[in-house]
């Protein structure tokens, strides 16, 4: 998957592996301070039937890391922009464009398709209901807590607790997790987007359901890191379809990609975008 890594613009991404059927493009977004290797085991079986993207967002992953680039606004616009840029260089109607945001990378996920009108979205186990903490310490004790979070045993932890099946959160799961940690201007991308308070997603929950935008969400049956409200919520305040994947903690795409595609692929069969009669 490495070997496959492009760039638009400042952003880096992982393109389809072959030509698609389908006229949908789904967008994959990855969770906090992650990368689009989170999506090694999906990316493929998605790509075998749509034309499947994994895009980092601005400030992790692989991207370029100019200062101003890792705020909650800064990712959020960079992702926009990614969107539309690939929609000019290929010649992708954006109502053919799907959305597919995992953990906080839902809430990216869910900015991007209000804010460019698309009809359809894809949330696993989304992080959506929490509003970032607004002003933080100063700059020093950022940088320390900042080192704790590249700290491998938190990497471990997290790991361990992503997972129904702990086994999976192995060693080359977390060497995947840390490696975009290791370039220059991490850190201090990472103090940047603490110091800009985080996304703040409740102002546009409301607008999902007002606007009419299909929401499929798939949850983990023991994810251990969200609320389990949250589930409940994704349909009351939104609208969405909410399906639950058996035996699967916080990441359905890594713990059980073939049923996540499998969900998702009927998903979007039944929700299509008719083309306009001319």
């Amino acid at each position: 998957m490495f070997e496959s890594y492009a760039k638009l613009g400042p952003t880096s991404y992982v393109p389809p592996l072959g030509p698609s059927p389908s006229n949908n493009v789904i967008i994959c977004l990855h969770g906090f301070d992650s990368n689009s290797f989170e999506y090694r085991r999906l990316h493929p079986l998605l790509s075998a039937s749509h034309k499947a993207y994994c895009c980092d967002i601005s400030g992790w992953g692989f991207t370029d890391l100019a200062p101003g680039s890792s705020t909650a606004h800064a990712k959020t616009e960079n992702v926009k922009s990614f969107v539309l840029e690939l929609c000019e260089k290929e010649g992708f109607e954006p109502q053919d464009v799907v959305m597919c945001g995992a953990s906080l990378g839902a809430t990216v996920a869910m900015e991007v398709t209000l804010a460019l009108g698309l009809p359809r979205w894809i949330a696993l186990d989304g992080q959506c209901f929490v509003d970032g903490v607004g002003p933080t310490p100063p700059a020093f004790l950022l940088g320390l807590g900042v080192e704790v979070l590249r700290s491998r045993w938190l990497r471990t932890l997290a790991n361990k607790l992503s997972y129904k099946d702990v086994e999976l959160g192995n060693e080359d799961a977390i060497e995947v997790g840390c490696m975009h940690t290791r370039r220059e201007g991490w850190k201090e991308g990472i103090i940047e987007f603490i110091k800009s308070g985080g996304f703040r997603p409740l102002k546009s929950v409301g607008l999902v359901r007002s606007r009419g935008v299909k929401t499929l969400v798939l949850w983990g049956s023991d994810d251990k890191i969200l609320p389990p409200a949250d589930r409940s919520k994704f349909s009351d305040e939104m609208g969405a379809e909410v399906v639950g994947v058996a035996d699967c903690g916080h990441v359905p795409h890594l713990e059980k990609p073939a049923e996540t595609a499998r969900i998702i692929n009927e998903w979007l069969e039944k929700t299509e975008i008719m083309p306009p009669l001319v």
